[in-house]
């Protein structure tokens, strides 16, 4: 916990997504990783995102002991998409 930050370090640390965006079922993020308790996959943790000539996916399944990342040279692939969905199959037992 952070020093001076009492029992709202949990609200200010992790937030709510205010709807679902059709990859997590009830998402929280904070200090750069985004956390879906509610998963079929049981709890997934990751980032995503991209820039200028790449994007990026790397999310994980702890209980599963399933990890995928996506990297690739282009802004418009969606890396975060493919990552969530390659994790979800991997934690399912689906090559």
């Amino acid at each position: 916990m952070l020093p001076g930050a009492g029992t709202h370090c949990a609200s200010v640390c992790l937030c709510a997504a205010s709807k679902p965006d059709g990859l997590f079922v009830h998402a929280t993020y904070g200090l750069g990783v985004l956390a879906d308790p509610r998963s079929p996959a049981g709890l997934i943790i990751g980032h995503g995102g991209g820039g200028p000539g790449y994007s990026a996916g790397g999310f994980a399944a702890p209980g599963k002991d399933t990890v995928a990342i996506v990297l690739e040279p282009s802004e418009d692939f969606p890396a975060q998409d493919l990552a969530v969905e390659l994790l979800k199959a991997a934690a399912q037992g689906h090559p």
